[in-house]
């Protein structure tokens, strides 16, 4: 292990974490000030993940041309200027620019935060670290709607509550000049043909997140519009699914048997389901319990490394990659839905990207089945 690639690792994750997971709260504030309907105030994820897009497939092409040390100090700048344009937005065009502009800042710092981990331990303890690292998801984000919350409550300009992330910036910049100046074209992720089973890798992690992000970014908006939450009630929710996140994550940072991640992965879609249909019908809060889903995203992506390690740094970008599209193509249905039908009926879409997800898993453990038969033989 490199503790040095591990510790920036942890830092540009969390950093993307709280950053992605703030726009949620600061949605419905921007939108009042502008006067917004719910379809172009979609699009302050939609055009994030528009640029997030272009980010990380310009990251798939580049990556063997910049070194881990100037990308951490390229994106420790990014960072610092995404949190001030904020200030700016007093127009729907300016709303836009700086939509895309968070969009590319946190999936690279997002994708910094992969690629440091990998790039910083062995393949046998890679799947321990990666479990830590979306912990790290988890905990960053329970912050996020809480300080939003305190900030508003406390009569602070809003946009305040993305300042937090400014001293993380720098320990970052300075964790990161310590990185190699040499770029790593041994560790660089190259292009390869995917397979079919690496396709329902992609299909499994775009949907499952697609469902994920929908419920978690739109969740203070429709407890707030609807169920006439106050913002400081609908955060406290929104902090306690976040919490639920890293909770569960954490679990997987002790070493469990191979045989169990699948029933794990298949629990966890199941458990988001339940919180997801019990908040929307029964009781608002139990949305929490949607959290539950958290072990799902690193125990696939600590197995994907362990199915294909060949391809684990190329597969990782492309992982990435797909999930910003498919999130651009979901926030644009969300919103539309929300404004022809309402926010309580645009609510339960999260539900039907999970179903697919949880179908695009059954068929992918018996791809890979196969696919390590073939192997072995």
């Amino acid at each position: 292990m490199k503790p040095r690639y591990v510790a920036s690792a942890v830092i540009a994750m969390s950093v993307a974490s709280y950053l992605d997971n703030v726009r949620g709260p600061l949605l419905p504030l921007l939108s009042r000030r502008l006067a917004l309907p719910y379809s172009q105030s979609s699009w302050f994820f939609g055009m994030g993940n528009l640029a997030s897009v272009v980010g990380v497939f310009a990251l798939i092409r580049y990556s063997k041309k910049i070194t881990d040390r100037a990308l951490s100090l390229l994106l420790v700048a990014l960072g610092g200027f995404s949190v001030g344009v904020l200030y700016l937005v007093t127009s729907f065009p300016a709303f836009i620019a700086v939509a895309a502009l968070w969009g590319i800042a946190i999936s690279l710092l997002g994708a910094l935060g992969n690629m440091l981990m990998i790039h910083g331990t062995s393949h046998e303890e890679r799947g321990r670290y990666f479990c830590a690292l979306h912990m790290m998801y988890g905990f960053a984000s329970l912050i996020a709607p809480m300080v939003v919350a305190e900030t508003v409550n406390h009569q602070y300009r809003f946009e305040t509550a993305a300042v937090v992330v400014l001293p993380f910036l720098v320990v970052l910049g300075i964790v990161g000049a310590g990185l190699t100046k040499n770029a790593d074209t041994q560790n660089a992720p190259a292009a390869h043909r995917l397979t079919i089973t690496q396709i329902w890798i992609l299909i499994l992690f775009s949907t499952y997140v697609a469902g994920e992000v929908l419920i978690s970014t739109w969740m203070v908006t429709y407890l707030v519009d609807y169920k006439h939450f106050t913002m400081l009630a609908a955060a406290s929710v929104l902090s306690w699914f976040f919490l639920a996140i890293g909770l569960s994550r954490g679990i997987c940072f002790f070493k469990l048997p191979p045989s169990w991640e699948g029933g794990l992965m298949v629990f966890s879609i199941l458990a988001a389901l339940t919180g997801a249909l019990l908040g929307r019908f029964v009781w608002p809060p139990a949305l929490a319990v949607a959290g539950l889903v958290g072990p799902l995203f690193p125990l696939m992506m600590a197995r994907s490394s362990r199915v294909f390690p060949a391809e684990a740094r190329s597969l990782t970008l492309w992982i990435l990659g797909t999930i910003q599209l498919t999130l651009m193509a979901s926030q644009w249905l969300m919103g539309r839905v929300a404004d022809r039908f309402g926010i309580e009926n645009a609510y339960l879409l999260p539900n039907g990207f999970l179903l697919v997800s949880l179908a695009a898993l059954a068929v992918y453990l018996r791809l890979e089945k196969k696919h390590l038969a073939t192997f072995r033989a």
